[in-house]
C-alpha cells in the first residue's frame, strides 16, 4: 500500500474531528486555530500581503469564501494565526506544487480510471491541483465498487467548479443532473472535507427504492429524539449542524449515508443495533441492507474503510 492510500486509511478511521494538539503551537497560536479551524477545513486561507499592495492593517489577510467557490472577502489577520494555519495545514491539508490540469500527468491517469466508469472529468477556470490530491481521490475510487460508478445517474466529475447552486442550499460542493461538482474551496480545504464532500455528493446520484421514504420518516420521527435515531459524523460545521442537515429531508439523509457507510461502518452498525425501539431499527436495518446489496453489491467497510465482501456473500 502506497503512502497516499495509507493517508486516506488514516483518514477515514479518524474521519470525525479531532484534537490538534499534536501541532507544536503556542498558547496564542493554539486560540487563533480553534477559532478558525473549521473556516479551514472548508477552504479558508490566511496569506502575507504582497509587498505593494493596500492593505487594512497589518502583515497578514484572512481569505473567506462564503459559498466555497470564486466569491471571496478578505479581512487582516495575525501572525499567529497565520503561523496557526501553515502549522494545520502541514498536517491536514495537501502540500506541493500546483499543476493546471493540462500538465498533469495524475490528472490524466484519474481522467482514464474515470472513463472505465462511463464518467467524465472536468475542469474549472480556476483548477489548480496538488498531485497529492489527485492521487488521492484516485485512492479513494479504488475503494468504491465498479458498480457503483457504473451507474446510469453519474455521468461526471468537475473538479475547480464554480458555484452551481445559486439558491444557497449547497457549500463547496453540489450534484446536478449527472455531475458532481466540488468547488474551488473543497480543493483548497482539508483532505477530510474533499473526502466527505465527494463521497457525499456520490451519494445523491443513486436510486432507491421507494419505500425507504417511508423507513426515513420512521427513522427519523417527528425530529425530537433525532439524535438518537440517525447517525451523524463531527465534520464540516460540527456534529449539529451534520445531524440537522442529515435528519431534514430524505435525499440529504441519503447523500449521507453514503459518506457514512464507507466512512464509519463499524460506528454505524454499531448505532443502528443500539437503536432501542424496534420499528427505527429495523427501518435503518432495511435501509442498511439496501445499501450493502444494491447500492454497493454485497460490500461492506470495516475501520478506516477497509472493503470486505458481506458474510454470505
Amino acid at each position: 500500500m502506497d503512502s497516499l492510500s495509507l493517508l486516506l486509511q488514516n483518514d477515514l478511521r479518524n474521519f470525525s474531528y479531532s484534537s490538534m494538539s499534536s501541532l507544536d503551537l503556542s498558547l496564542e497560536q493554539t486560540a487563533a486555530l480553534e477559532l478558525h479551524r473549521r473556516d479551514f477545513e472548508m477552504g479558508d486561507e490566511v496569506r502575507p500581503y504582497l509587498p505593494g499592495r493596500i492593505r487594512k492593517t497589518g502583515d497578514y489577510c484572512k481569505i473567506h469564501y462564503p459559498s466555497g467557490a470564486e466569491t471571496m472577502m478578505e479581512e487582516p489577520a495575525s501572525r499567529a494565526l497565520y503561523e496557526a494555519y501553515r502549522a494545520w495545514r502541514g498536517v491536514m491539508g495537501f502540500e506541493g506544487r500546483v499543476e493546471p490540469p493540462s500538465r498533469s500527468p495524475e490528472l490524466s491517469a484519474l481522467g482514464s480510471a474515470l472513463r472505465r466508469h462511463g464518467i467524465a472529468l472536468f475542469f474549472g477556470a480556476n483548477c489548480l491541483l496538488v498531485p497529492d490530491q489527485v492521487r488521492y481521490l484516485h485512492a479513494l475510487l479504488g475503494k468504491l465498487p465498479a458498480a457503483f460508478l457504473g451507474r446510469d445517474a453519474l455521468s461526471g466529475l468537475v473538479l475547480g467548479s464554480e458555484r452551481v447552486d445559486l439558491r444557497g442550499a449547497s457549500m463547496g460542493s453540489a450534484f446536478r443532473e449527472g455531475t458532481v461538482h466540488l468547488y474551488e474551496g473543497t480543493l483548497r480545504g482539508s483532505r477530510r472535507y474533499l473526502l466527505g464532500m465527494f463521497l457525499h455528493e456520490l451519494g445523491h446520484s443513486t436510486r432507491h427504492s421507494a419505500g425507504l421514504r417511508d423507513d426515513f420518516q420512521t427513522v427519523r420521527g417527528d425530529g425530537t429524539d433525532a439524535g438518537n435515531r440517525v447517525y451523524a459524523l463531527d465534520w464540516e460545521r460540527g456534529y449539529a449542524a451534520r445531524l440537522e442537515r442529515t435528519s431534514e429531508s430524505f435525499e440529504e439523509f441519503i447523500a449521507e449515508h453514503h459518506l457514512i457507510y464507507v466512512a464509519d461502518g463499524p460506528g454505524l452498525r454499531r448505532h443502528i443495533a443500539g437503536i432501542g425501539e424496534s420499528g427505527p431499527r429495523e427501518a435503518y436495518l432495511r435501509i442498511y441492507g439496501e445499501f450493502r446489496d444494491r447500492i454497493f453489491d454485497g460490500v461492506e467497510y470495516g475501520l478506516g474503510g477497509t472493503p470486505c465482501r458481506a458474510r454470505g456473500e
